[in-house]
């Protein structure tokens, strides 16, 4: 599965809006403003070294900056690299020897600006050095100047959504989002976000791998229970996962319910069958009526946090009644409880 991972990233990826939308939200640095989106263009990432033998990197995308090249070396990484700074400094290295030995830059002029770009979708925090010089011991006396200072732009998707930087981003942006989900509730409102993203007919391409993306890789892994059938579009898929959430509300009521009457008869054979079972009811109803409330917090404003879990989860009937009826108007999540 994880090559099956990496190549649909890749995949994604090898669309321009993406890079693009990368770029845009999440790198807020002059020089941005400074490219040429409509130049944007792909090139070859495989690499052929002085001994001839041959090193692919994942991604090389070459965008124009008033009269010269700047070029994007776009690196994936699902596990910390401790020595990702090496790496990066060996395929830039590679690149420009590539670059001279194309002709596609004149020898006597100065080498091409590369920024190094690495994803990374681990599930813990990136702690990997992000520059060449960390990696390197100083040199007794001084001599600062002889330790090299590469440094690569950092991409840590799950920091990013916790982060909450991308609500105002656009289809790289969502993507990471989905990439985050652990619900279907989550997932349909990501979707939701990335079908305003990249609307029809601009970003179609798009919206097909990313659906061969959801129904091969994510969902498989992350949301087994959910039936896949055939579909080619954002919005067929949104349409399925609201009908899967519903379903999913009505069983586990049920279940509450069912809990509830067991809990109950249980109670009645020692301090009354009638008082035990409604006991037993209300619980079960109140436990059916907070995983209401949790999804539907979920399919508003995303994945929740653990300390809002803990909250429902310990919450009053009262408490869940008056924050159901805010949840109709409230702006975000905070303003349900009351900021």
């Amino acid at each position: 599965m994880s090559a099956l991972h990496d190549a649909s990233y890749k995949l994604l990826f090898s669309h321009r809006q993406m890079i693009q939308s990368l770029l845009q939200d999440f790198v807020r640095e002059a020089w941005v403003a400074r490219l040429d989106f409509a130049t944007l263009e792909k090139v070859p990432a495989a690499f052929i070294a002085e001994d001839r033998r041959a090193r692919d990197g994942d991604l090389i995308w070459r965008v124009r900056a008033g009269s010269q090249w700047v070029y994007l070396l776009v690196e994936f990484q699902s596990r910390a690299d401790p020595r990702m700074a090496l790496r990066i400094a060996s395929y830039l290295a590679l690149l420009y020897q590539d670059l001279l030995r194309q002709r596609a830059v004149d020898g006597r002029a100065t080498l091409p600006p590369v920024v190094p770009l690495v994803l990374y979708r681990g599930a813990s925090r990136w702690k990997a050095a992000r520059e060449l010089a960390e990696l390197i011991a100083p040199l007794p006396g001084g001599g600062a100047r002889y330790r090299p200072g590469l440094r690569y732009r950092l991409f840590d998707q799950q920091a990013l959504v916790r982060s909450a930087q991308w609500l105002s981003g656009g289809v790289a942006a969502a993507f990471f989002q989905l990439e985050c989900c652990r619900t279907p509730g989550e997932l349909e409102q990501a979707l939701q976000v990335m079908d305003d993203c990249a609307p029809l007919p601009e970003f179609a391409d798009l919206r097909r791998d990313l659906v061969r993306w959801l129904k091969e890789v994510l969902i498989p892994t992350r949301l087994p229970d959910v039936r896949i059938v055939a579909m080619s579009d954002i919005r067929e898929m949104r349409t399925m996962l609201e009908q899967t959430v519903e379903r999913w509300i009505r069983n586990w009521q049920r279940e509450g319910r069912a809990a509830g009457r067991r809990e109950g008869f249980q109670q009645g054979r020692q301090a009354g069958l009638q008082k035990g079972l409604q006991k037993g009811v209300r619980k079960g109803l109140r436990a059916g009526r907070h995983s209401l409330l949790a999804q539907q917090l979920a399919h508003r404003f995303g994945p929740l946090p653990e300390a809002v879990r803990q909250r429902l989860a310990s919450a009053s009937p009262q408490e869940l009644d008056r924050w159901a009826l805010a949840l109709l108007d409230a702006p975000d999540l905070p303003a349900v409880f009351g900021r």
